[in-house]
C-alpha cells in the first residue's frame, strides 16, 4: 500500500493495531512496576508500625521518608503556583533531592575509587612484585 499513492491510507490500520496492542500490554505493567510498587514501598513501614514491630528510630525513618516523598512530589507539582506553604514544601523537597543525588554521586565516586585502589594494589603486588 505504501507504493501506491491511491492506497497509502491503508497503512494506518496495521500501525494503529500495533500501537493499540502494545499500549494495552505495556501500560498496566508500567503502572504496576513504577507507581503501585513504589507507593507500596513508601507505605510498607507503616504496616510494621501498626503491627508494633518497628522501633522508635524506625518510626522516625518512616515518617521522614513520607515527608520527603510528599515534599519532593510537591516540588514537581506545577498546577499550583509555589506560594506560601507550597513554596516551603517545595524548598524542603529540593533539599531532599539534593541529599539523594549527592548520596548517589558519592556512592558512585566511592565505588570507582575502591576499584582504582584494587587495581593499583594488583599492579604493585601481583604484577610488579614491588609490595610483598
Amino acid at each position: 500500500a505504501r507504493l501506491s499513492p491511491r492506497h497509502t491510507w491503508l497503512i494506518r490500520y496495521p500501525i494503529a493495531i500495533l500501537i493499540g496492542f502494545g499500549s494495552g500490554i505495556a501500560i498496566p505493567n508500567v503502572l504496576r512496576a513504577n507507581i503501585f510498587e513504589q507507593t507500596r514501598g513508601t507505605i510498607a513501614p507503616f504496616a510494621e508500625i501498626a503491627a508494633g514491630t518497628l522501633s522508635g528510630w524506625g518510626i522516625f525513618e518512616a515518617v521522614l521518608m513520607v515527608v520527603g516523598v510528599i515534599c519532593t512530589l510537591t516540588y514537581f507539582f506545577f498546577a499550583v503556583e509555589h506560594r506560601g506553604p507550597v513554596k516551603w514544601l517545595s524548598k524542603v523537597g529540593i533539599a531532599f533531592l539534593m541529599i539523594g543525588f549527592g548520596s548517589a554521586f558519592g556512592n558512585t565516586v566511592m565505588g570507582r575509587v575502591a576499584l582504582l585502589i584494587q587495581r593499583v594494589d594488583f599492579l604493585l603486588s601481583d604484577w610488579l612484585h614491588i609490595i610483598p
